[in-house]
């Protein structure tokens, strides 16, 4: 699978400032909430190459929000109309926004320790991997170090706003469904259909 994986995506340069695309939904009710979610994502020690803000609601709800200054792009789209309890559908409209070819995802009401991007980017190319989630303070679900399909099919051990992947992965995967439960949880699983990931035990989230 290693030698799969190096041939499919290349090797991953830290060097060269991987693109990583942060996809944040929000439903732009609790400005300060979102301030901190973005200025977690600001603070990194290796910087992403864009913020994505996507607001469950129209344009006029996503003109209200005021993103803080920081080292890279931040835009602020609107989802169109609410998602009625579909955050798939949220989190798909930052996708096809993106440009990196890495996705991150946060929601609104985490914020990210600073040397999680750097950190997961660097398990991923010692791993050879194209997927990576960590542990988040109050989980307490262990995975093992290289996480497998099998290993998500019984309970879900991802926490969202702690995954980064490929977005060729992503993309293979079909992104998320727009059902309103365990949508991320089936994303995750088609993912792990085209790569092996990795676990950091660390809460970074």
């Amino acid at each position: 699978m290693a030698d799969l994986l190096a041939n499919a995506f290349g090797a991953i340069n830290l060097d060269l400032a991987p693109r990583v695309s942060v996809v944040v939904p929000t439903r732009g009710t609790k400005p300060e909430q979102l301030d901190r979610a973005l200025r977690s994502v600001l603070a990194q020690t290796l910087p992403p190459y864009e913020i994505i803000v996507v607001v469950d609601g129209d344009a006029q709800k996503a003109a209200s929000i005021r993103p803080p200054p920081g080292p890279c792009k931040i835009a602020v789209l609107a989802l169109g109309q609410p998602s009625n309890g579909r955050p798939g559908l949220v989190r798909n409209r930052g996708c096809g926004a993106a440009r990196g070819d890495w996705v991150a995802f946060l929601d609104d009401d985490d914020v990210w320790a600073p040397d999680k991007l750097r950190l997961q980017l660097e398990a991923m190319r010692n791993d050879s991997t194209r997927f990576c989630c960590t542990a988040a303070v109050g989980t307490a679900v262990p995975c093992r170090r290289r996480l497998v399909l099998g290993d998500i099919m019984q309970h879900n051990c991802v926490v969202c706003s702690s995954v980064v992947v490929c977005m060729t992965v992503l993309r293979n995967a079909q992104f998320f469904g727009d059902e309103p439960y365990g949508q991320d949880w089936r994303c995750w699983q088609r993912c792990l259909q085209h790569t092996d990931g990795s676990y950091l035990p660390d809460a970074l989230v």
